[in-house]
């Protein structure tokens, strides 16, 4: 039961944020977090929460991967929390430099280097919602920095990078799919054209399809 649930918020949340949260979790407490904006210390878990330009943002001053690394050395369970549409920040003032490139890739970088992955979220509630959903996920005794993938070797290219954040796939199996395809190609590739691959079958197809959205792309 929520009602059973400890949730700390950094104090320095906004009110309104807080008050969707305290809606779903009656136990949540604010006080000052060194590490992460959330944390449920019940199953060992921090979130990082990014909303609108603060992503991008951190993301330039490397501020991102600080705080996914802070998470990721103290808790077995980190995650960084999208909360918006990163596309609409293309059209907004001075982050028009923050393309599908920087986006994909900060992904993978913080999934692949850091074992934090990215959950997007398309509002507030849907923040809490997503936070209820991992709490039933999260394994308390997991040691922190067990690789959630097989991290790649420093000389690796970036798409096999990207790849190789695809669970269970392997760098065999991604670098024969470079040598046809390349990674922007994922979206408009059939299962039936993956099953193609050497290695593929219909399992390990149906999870690629999943990984980028299915049919309807990244």
């Amino acid at each position: 039961m929520n009602e059973d649930i400890i949730v700390l918020v950094d104090d320095r949340e906004d009110k309104k944020f807080i008050a969707v949260g305290r809606e779903i979790f009656p136990n949540l407490q604010v006080k000052r977090l060194l590490v992460g904006d959330i944390v449920i210390p019940e199953v060992n878990l921090a979130i990082e929460h990014k909303g609108g330009v603060d992503y991008p943002a951190s993301f330039r001053d490397g501020r991102l991967y600080k705080q996914a690394k802070a998470m990721s050395d103290s808790f077995a369970n980190s995650f960084v929390f999208f909360v918006g549409n990163w596309q609409k920040l293309q059209r907004k003032k001075h982050y028009e430099w923050f393309q599908k490139e920087q986006w994909h890739g900060s992904k993978a970088t913080l999934n692949c280097e850091y074992q934090v992955p990215l959950v997007e979220c398309t509002s507030n509630k849907d923040f809490w919602f997503q936070v209820q959903a991992h709490i039933k996920k999260c394994d308390p005794n997991r040691e922190p920095h067990e690789p959630h993938i097989d991290l790649p070797k420093p000389d690796t290219s970036i798409e096999l990078r990207w790849m190789l954040c695809i669970n269970r796939l392997g760098r065999k199996r991604a670098k024969l799919f470079l040598e046809q395809y390349s990674f922007w190609d994922l979206p408009n590739i059939s299962e039936k054209e993956l099953m193609e691959i050497e290695g593929i079958g219909p399992g390990l197809a149906r999870r690629i399809k999943s990984h980028c959205g299915g049919d309807n792309g990244f």
